[in-house]
C-alpha cells in the first residue's frame, strides 16, 4: 500500500538543501526581544491557542529553505511539538516544492502523496480506517488497479487530519514553486488547519496569493531578521582567508569596515552574500590592493539579478562558448542531469565534421570503468566551477561522483537564466558553432545506453535513459 504513495525521489530535497551556518538561526527558538516584528515561533510550537499555520516569508535568496530543514531537524522543534501534544501520538511529516527539479516536487499531488506516505509510515493503523478499499484490495491481490489522483489523495488527506486521537505537524517549503492554482493550495492547507489537532508550518515568496491568507497570522519576515546571521557567516569565511587575516594587521579598521558593508548591502539576502564573499576571497587571494577592495564592493549591484548579469560578464572570452553551452544544456534538459550525462553532452555532442566519425559510433557497447567515470565526472566539474562562475552547481555526492547531478544554485538564478534577452546574448555566441542543446541531450542519452551492463538493461534505469533518448529526438 505505502508503495503506491511514494515516488523514487520523495526525500532527495531535504539532502539538497544547505545546513544552516554554524550559529545561524538561533534566534529563532529565542523569545523576539521587545517591539520585535516577528511572531513567537516557540510560543506557537507549544501553545494550542486556535492559530495553526505560521508563514515564513522572505526575498529571494534569504535562506528561507535552509531555515525550513533547520526547523524540521532542530531538537527544540520535537521538544515544543511533543508540549503541544501532550501525551497524544504525534505525527510529523514534510514536503519541499522546488520548481527547478523533476515533476515530483511541483505539484499538490505529489505534497500530498509525501504527507500520506509519512503519516501512514508512522500510523499504519490508520490505513485499514481511511483508505479500506484500496487497503483490503493490496491485502488480498498486492496491488491496486487505479492509481491515486489529485481528488482522492486530497479526500483522503481531509479526512485524516480527523482523528482526533493523534495531533499533526507538517511542514511545507516554497509554496510559491507549486504549479498549481495557488488558491486551491492555499485553500487546501486551511481545510487541513480547521481541525485543533493540525499545525502547519508553510514559507512562500510574499506574494499576494500568500500575503491575504496569511499575513493576519503567525509569521515571520525572514530577510529583516538575519543581519546578525550575515555579519556571523561574512566574518567566519573571511577569517579563514590568510589574505584578510593578513589584511586585518595592516589595516584592521578596513578589515571590520568590509564585513559591515557587506551586510548592510546585503539586506538580508544570504545568496547575494554568497556570491560576494567568492569575489572578495578570490581578491584577496591574489593579495590585491586595498583600493581594488573598496572599487570591487562599490562595483557590485546591490540586486541579484544584477549581480549574475556581472557574474556572466566575468566570463573569460575564450571560455563563453563553453560556458554558454553548458548553461544551454541544464535548460534545454527536462529533469537535472547527471554529471556524467552532461559530460558525454558537452564533450560527444556536436555533429561529426565532413570526414569524421560519429561520436555515438565511436563508444562500443561496453561498460565504462569506474574509474573513467570518475575522471569524466571531475572534468566536468572542474569545468562548471570554472566556466559558470557558481550559478551552476553539483549535488553533494550520493554514491558516486556520476550519480550527483547538476542543477542551478538557485531559483532565482533559474528565473535569471531563462530571460529571452539572456538567451538571445548566449545565441549569438552559440550559433557559431552550431550547437544544438537537443540534439548533444539525444546523442548523451544514446552513448548512456551503449555504457550500461547487462544487470542495468534490466532496471528502470535503463528505460529512463531510453526514455530520454526518444524526449530529445
Amino acid at each position: 500500500f505505502l508503495d503506491s504513495l511514494s515516488y523514487d525521489e520523495m526525500f532527495v530535497r531535504h539532502g539538497q538543501i544547505s545546513d544552516a551556518f554554524h550559529e545561524t538561526f538561533k534566534w529563532l527558538f529565542e523569545p523576539p526581544q521587545e517591539q520585535t516584528s516577528w511572531d513567537n515561533f516557540t510560543a506557537w510550537l507549544r501553545n494550542n491557542d486556535g492559530q495553526r499555520t505560521y508563514w515564513i516569508s522572505a526575498k529571494p535568496g534569504s535562506g528561507k529553505s535552509t531555515l525550513m530543514k533547520y526547523i524540521a531537524s532542530h531538537i527544540e522543534t520535537d521538544t515544543e511539538l511533543r508540549a503541544w501534544a501532550a501525551g497524544s501520538p504525534l505525527v510529523r511529516a514534510s514536503f519541499y516544492f522546488w520548481v527547478g527539479g523533476s515533476d515530483v516536487y511541483k505539484s499538490r499531488e505529489s505534497l500530498l502523496k509525501a504527507l500520506l506516505y509519512q503519516i501512514f509510515i508512522n500510523r499504519p493503523e490508520l490505513i485499514a480506517r481511511y483508505c479500506p478499499r484500496r487497503a483490503e484490495v493490496h491485502r488480498l491481490f498486492g496491488s491496486f488497479p487505479i492509481s491515486w489522483d489529485l481528488d482522492e489523495l486530497d479526500n483522503v488527506a481531509q479526512n485524516v487530519v480527523k482523528d482526533k486521537n493523534t495531533k499533526f505537524f507538517f511542514l511545507i517549503d516554497g509554496l510559491d514553486e507549486c504549479v498549481n492554482d495557488h488558491e486551491e493550495l492555499v485553500a487546501s492547507l486551511q481545510a487541513l488547519t480547521s481541525h485543533q489537532n493540525v499545525k502547519i508550518c508553510v514559507s512562500s515568496r510574499p506574494w499576494p496569493d500568500f500575503e491575504d491568507a496569511y499575513q493576519k497570522g503567525p509569521h515571520l519576515l525572514l530577510h529583516e531578521r538575519t543581519e546578525g546571521d550575515i555579519t556571523s557567516f561574512v566574518r567566519s569565511k573571511l577569517d579563514r582567508s590568510r589574505g584578510y587575516t593578513e589584511l586585518k594587521m595592516r589595516d584592521s579598521d578596513f578589515a571590520d569596515r568590509l564585513v559591515e558593508e557587506i551586510t548592510q548591502k546585503s539586506q538580508g539576502v544570504f545568496l547575494w552574500v554568497e556570491f560576494v564573499v567568492r569575489a572578495i576571497l578570490s581578491d584577496l587571494k591574489n593579495r590585491k590592493r586595498i583600493e581594488v577592495l573598496e572599487r570591487r564592493l562599490q562595483e557590485l549591484p546591490e540586486e541579484l539579478e544584477e549581480l549574475f548579469q556581472a557574474l556572466i560578464d566575468m566570463v573569460e572570452e575564450d571560455l563563453k562558448e563553453d560556458a554558454y553551452e553548458l548553461f544551454e544544456l541544464v535548460r534545454a534538459a527536462h529533469s537535472p542531469l547527471t554529471l556524467l550525462t552532461l559530460s558525454f553532452a558537452h564533450e560527444e555532442g556536436k555533429s561529426p565534421e565532413d570526414g569524421k566519425s560519429s561520436s555515438i559510433a565511436r563508444f562500443e557497447r561496453a561498460k565504462l570503468n569506474p574509474q573513467e567515470k570518475e575522471g569524466r565526472c571531475k572534468i566536468m566539474k572542474g569545468r562548471l566551477m570554472s566556466h559558470c562562475k557558481g550559478l551552476l552547481e553539483v549535488t553533494t555526492p550520493v554514491e558516486a561522483l556520476a550519480a550527483c547531478t547538476v542543477h542551478y544554485m538557485h531559483r532565482t538564478v533559474r528565473e535569471f537564466l531563462k530571460k529571452p534577452d539572456i538567451w538571445k546574448a548566449f545565441s549569438n555566441v552559440i550559433a557559431k558553432s552550431s550547437f544544438d542543446p537537443y540534439a548533444a541531450l539525444c546523442r548523451a542519452s544514446i552513448i548512456h545506453l551503449k555504457t550500461f551492463d547487462i544487470e542495468i538493461m534490466k532496471t528502470n534505469i535503463f528505460w529512463a535513459a531510453v526514455t530520454d533518448s526518444l524526449h530529445y529526438a
